[in-house]
């Protein structure tokens, strides 16, 4: 299965390139967006024609919309806006229906620690079976692992399985993020009085995933 990552800030097109892609192959893909206000706003562009809306829902009718059908391209704009249950659940489904291409467009909604994401990368790569709970009572030096703050074990924990059912760890994911796609007016915004925090404005405005 071939799985293409888009990342980039806020208001940097990511919707309109979901849409293109959805447009290039209507008969065999879905779009998957994050809620209904969005689904509105796509209806709204009229540039859908009306016998594909039956392939546009968001992520919460995701699995029941799915279920039982084929489909070979499955586009999801949105995507690291989501829970690590619901992608697990995705993901089920995804394979369930033969899918042959999935596209990824988001916005980081965190930070990643490099070395947890690399190593949660090559778990997958390898194929083997991700146990935490085990793996974390035996190699204390996952633990450790840390810019500046030391995680606790549950930190760590949630961060495993967040990259673990997702997309961006897939090791045939291919990764596109470049400050080429940014809405550069968005990036060089300095001291927004709206992102008290320094991670948001890092995912957000400069549209980075990973921790410096």
């Amino acid at each position: 299965m071939k799985k293409y990552f888009f990342i980039s800030n806020r208001q940097s097109g990511k919707t309109h390139l979901a849409i293109y892609e959805f447009m290039k192959d209507p008969d065999n893909s879905l779009l998957i967006v994050y809620d209904n206000k969005q689904i509105k706003n796509i209806l709204d562009k009229k540039v859908i024609p009306d016998k594909f809306l039956d392939r546009i829902f968001h992520y919460e009718n995701f699995s029941s919309k799915i279920m039982g059908r084929s489909f070979k391209i499955v586009i999801f704009d949105d995507y690291l806006l989501t829970n690590t249950e619901f992608r697990s659940e995705i993901d089920i489904n995804i394979h369930a229906a033969n899918v042959e291409k999935i596209y990824c467009f988001s916005t980081p909604s965190k930070l990643y620690d490099k070395n947890v994401l690399d190593f949660v990368t090559q778990v997958k790569k390898d194929k083997r079976i991700l146990i935490v709970e085990e793996y974390m009572s035996k190699n204390q030096l996952l633990i450790e692992i840390n810019d500046l703050k030391i995680k606790t074990s549950a930190q760590l924990h949630n961060e495993i399985w967040d990259l673990y059912y997702n997309y961006l760890t897939d090791p045939e994911t291919k990764i596109i993020h470049d400050k080429f796609f940014y809405n550069e007016r968005i990036f060089n915004l300095e001291n927004v009085s709206y992102f008290p925090d320094i991670e948001r404005e890092l995912t957000e405005l400069k549209g980075e995933f990973i921790k410096n």
